[in-house]
């Protein structure tokens, strides 16, 4: 009786999805051509200039340790693939008949070995028949099946949402990122608007009124411009001005451009005049 039975269907459970996952690592649809370089690398496909085949196929030489292998196609890739399976097939068969005459061999003298052996030579036997390689590519063989199979249901019209069987996929590089281009002042910067160029040159700048001082009609508008982390303002006594003298600011720090009648004083003027008026009254 089990202890602790939901314990024990879990551990099943999770030891069955392992298993899963493993398979799914290296159990993946590979076509002849894949298996055959990973049993014997070096198969060289040739087209013979003389096909005795009709016009409408194409005929293939696979040579392998000397020996050749044909196949036939509609297309000269199916062509290969056939020559390819038909070695594949030739050496597979050689594998498992060997492999299936050593164990009749080793079933034989099995069944003659005397009585008179000691268990400790029997068990030597048998530790040094399990510790033998086994032959036969079971995975790559198990490998082409699958892609054998999903290719048979392709050809049937059914949609296989796997990659697609015996094609190794390419591995997806992110593109390197472009580095932002400089923009150029053009030739007549000067005679355009500050708030238009420095759009051309900067686009989707936003402008922020910060502050404000005074009461109409002598109020003093700051207004600021962030670009690439920075801030530039400008002062007016209206926002038009304001944004106006920002966009100049921010010009002259980033491309070092002066407009003619801006000298530097006319926020200053601004603001004399400012002082100004406020005395009068």
């Amino acid at each position: 009786m089990e202890l602790f039975p939901h314990q024990s269907k879990v551990n099943r459970k999770l030891k069955r999805l392992r298993m899963n996952q493993r398979l799914r690592k290296t159990l993946m649809p590979k076509n002849a051509i894949m298996v055959l370089n990973e049993m014997k690398a070096g198969v060289q496909f040739t087209f013979p200039e003389n096909q005795s085949v009709p016009n409408s196929l194409f005929l293939v030489h696979a040579e392998l340790e000397g020996k050749i292998y044909i196949g036939q196609g509609l297309s000269k890739p199916l062509a290969r693939q056939n020559a390819a399976e038909n070695a594949l097939k030739s050496l597979l068969l050689e594998k498992m008949t060997a492999a299936a005459m050593k164990a009749k061999i080793d079933e034989e003298m099995e069944n003659n070995q005397s009585v008179r052996e000691s268990e400790t030579d029997l068990s030597t036997m048998e530790i040094s028949n399990t510790n033998e390689p086994d032959e036969i590519p079971w995975s790559s063989l198990a490998s082409f099946a699958l892609y054998k199979l999903f290719l048979e249901w392709q050809n049937q019209g059914t949609v296989v949402p796997i990659p697609r069987p015996g094609v190794q996929q390419p591995v997806k590089t992110k593109p390197d990122p472009k580095m932002p281009v400089e923009k150029k002042l053009p030739p007549n910067a000067t005679t355009i608007h500050p708030v238009m160029l420095l759009n051309q040159m900067r686009p989707g700048t936003t402008y922020v009124e910060v502050n404000r001082i005074g009461n109409p009609p002598n109020t003093l508008f700051t207004l600021s411009v962030e670009i690439d982390g920075k801030h530039y303002t400008g002062e007016a006594k209206n926002k038009k001005d304001a944004k106006k003298m920002a966009a100049k600011n921010a010009l002259q720090q980033l491309f070092d451009l002066e407009y003619p009648e801006d000298n530097g004083d006319e926020s200053k003027n601004t603001s004399e005049q400012m002082e100004t008026n406020n005395q009068e009254h």
